[in-house]
């Protein structure tokens, strides 16, 4: 059963608010380790179903060797 808080900003979800942040950074190489990558991290979801979030960031390695990108990735 979901339980719902009111906040300011409206109804939230407290299974949402209660869930633990989990952050991945994927690097790939090509198609094939991309879809590799995908994979692994459609099974990270369905293992951690509602127990946490997860926020995903993507970067394909030849264009971390441009400074802006390198930068945008690191932050």
């Amino acid at each position: 059963m979901d339980t719902f808080l009111l906040t300011g900003m409206g109804t939230v979800n407290r299974h949402l608010v209660n869930r633990s942040p989990v952050t991945l950074f994927v690097l790939y190489e090509d198609d094939q380790t991309s879809a590799q990558a995908a994979s692994a991290e459609t099974e990270l979801v369905r293992r951690l179903g509602r127990r946490a979030t997860l926020k995903s960031s993507w970067w394909k390695l030849r264009f971390l060797t441009h400074p802006r990108v390198m930068a945008l990735a690191t932050e």
